[in-house]
């Protein structure tokens, strides 16, 4: 890449363009020794970007990074580019787009990114994120006119694969690889290591009948909801409202639950159950989710213990409101 101006030996790197006076200036640096004190003059290149600076290096073919440090000494325009066309002038306190000359002049080429840092005391940092696509390297040119101090300028190719430099990490957050590969597609026919588990959803509760399926609900009157309270805990509450009863009888179940009930033979959960349009109850309605299953089993209180409501109890207006907090395993 371009030298760091630390010692006085480096200005003989540099390769100076028609009429271009370059010069060690051990005063106006912003780190190391010393900076490069650049005055243009001349006449233009063809693309408009005049005087040129290049560099021994080549930018090669594909995605590069490239920064510069930079203050203005005299009114002008600094150019960055590649051979006689321009990616990016700037004017001293913030930058202009020109990458167009290079995507003429090298078509598929892009500017993907650029980014203007203040560093104070007139001192900036200009990183742009680019594509070359030229049958060979090119040489990467800084230019313009007016007055100029550069304290620090490269040019190279991204990096290694995935590596987390700024070379790699576009402003945007994109990454780039060695291959020349935007990171930043879609995926497919991938899959991924660990997948973040969903901690609620919906599931639909079905009311059944000696085991059977079968009455017929409102437009909304079945609906179910599930939230994990830790990894073995999960709550539920569930909507069932129906308009007819349907031909199945028995023992009346909601089946359908999101999760199997933990596996202990002495398991059981209550369901606090409300409800209305049912007929022939003597208790209170509640439920119970018992081990190793996935329905919520329907009954009534009575004197002598809990009594199971059947289809009997329903009729074509019967609505049920249940939460439920149980087990898994």
């Amino acid at each position: 890449g371009f030298e760091v101006w630390d010692s006085a030996s480096n200005a003989g790197t540099w390769n100076e363009g028609a009429l271009i006076t370059v010069a060690q200036d051990g005063v106006n640096k912003y780190s190391g020794s010393y900076a490069c004190h650049y005055t243009s003059s001349g006449s233009a290149t063809t693309s408009g970007a005049a005087h040129q600076l290049r560099q021994g290096d080549l930018v090669p073919v594909g995605q590069n990074y490239a920064s510069v440090i930079v203050k203005n000494a005299a009114a002008g325009a600094f150019s960055i580019g590649v051979n006689n066309d321009r990616f990016l002038t700037f004017d001293g306190t913030s930058l202009t787009d020109t990458s167009s000359e290079v995507t003429s002049q090298y078509p598929g080429s892009s500017l993907n990114n650029y980014r203007l840092t203040d560093l104070g005391s007139g001192w900036f940092k200009i990183e742009l994120w680019f594509k070359l696509v030229a049958t060979s390297a090119r040489d990467f040119v800084l230019g313009g006119t007016g007055q100029w101090y550069i304290d620090d300028a490269s040019n190279k190719k991204a990096g290694a694969v995935l590596s987390l430099n700024p070379d790699n990490i576009e402003s945007d957050g994109d990454w780039i690889d060695a291959s020349s590969n935007e990171l930043n597609g879609t995926t497919t026919s991938a899959t991924p290591l660990m997948v973040k588990p969903q901690t609620s959803g919906t599931f639909t509760p079905v009311l059944q009948f000696g085991g059977v399926s079968g009455s017929t609900y409102s437009g909304t009157g079945q609906s179910g909801y599930w939230r994990k309270i830790d990894e073995k805990t999960v709550s539920l509450e569930i909507y069932i409202q129906i308009t007819a009863v349907g031909l199945a009888t028995g023992n009346a179940t909601i089946g359908g639950l999101p999760f199997l009930s933990r596996v202990a033979s002495d398991y059981t959960a209550q369901a606090l159950i409300g409800g209305a349009g049912l007929q022939s109850l003597t208790g209170a309605l509640h439920g119970n989710v018992r081990a190793y299953n996935t329905t919520i089993i329907l009954s009534q209180t009575s004197a002598t213990g809990d009594v199971a409501i059947t289809h009997a109890n329903f009729t074509p207006s019967s609505y049920l409101q249940i939460s439920a907090v149980y087990a898994i395993n």
